[in-house]
């Protein structure tokens, strides 16, 4: 299996050159409109899950077969605002006891490692740079300890393996790299 290099050129990144994004259907024929999420390093927690499976094989070798499991990103806290789409999608999930298919998304993660252009000092993504994931969001109810905003944590659980993608910056918009 070839695997995605996503720096090329051994080029050093910055946190703000990584943006993540949700993928969900506006309810209009089912388009999807991205999201971005963790804006702030504080509410983004992403985690690895291994399986660790270390034995003897029927010669006395030492094997060890470490295998990733499904990565998640915790975003907490997400504070809900009345004029973010995201903020009425998680709520409907929460209102309606949402679940199975109903919280899955074919390719509804998206990242892009942007690079800034030279010539005009703008964050610019890489084609080669971006790619998509299907995910199920995983909510918590809406609750919190501030008294300025109502927030939700909620968690993104990827499936599956990360695609190539193409990122539009106008649309913060992906779709699958064709090869």
């Amino acid at each position: 299996m070839a695997l995605l290099n996503p720096f090329p050129g051994g080029a050093t990144y910055k946190r703000e050159h990584f943006k993540l994004y949700l993928r969900l259907p506006t309810g209009v024929g089912g388009e999807l409109e991205s999201y971005v999420i963790g804006r702030d390093n504080d509410d983004l927690s992403p985690e690895n899950s291994w399986n660790e499976d270390d034995f003897k094989n029927v010669i006395g070798e030492f094997i060890s077969n470490n295998t990733l499991e499904n990565e998640t990103l915790s975003v907490e806290p997400f504070r809900l605002r009345t004029d973010d789409k995201l903020s009425d999608i998680l709520m409907s999930f929460y209102i309606n006891r949402a679940s199975g298919s109903d919280i899955e998304f074919k390719d509804g993660f998206g990242a892009v490692i942007m690079e800034i252009n030279p010539t005009t000092g703008n964050l610019e993504p890489t084609s080669t740079k971006a790619y998509i994931s299907s995910c199920v969001i995983l909510y918590n109810p809406p609750g919190g300890s501030s008294t300025e905003a109502l927030a939700m944590p909620f968690t993104v659980k990827l499936i599956g393996i990360a695609k190539p993608a193409k990122f539009t910056v106008a649309t913060s918009d992906f779709e699958e790299a064709t090869t």
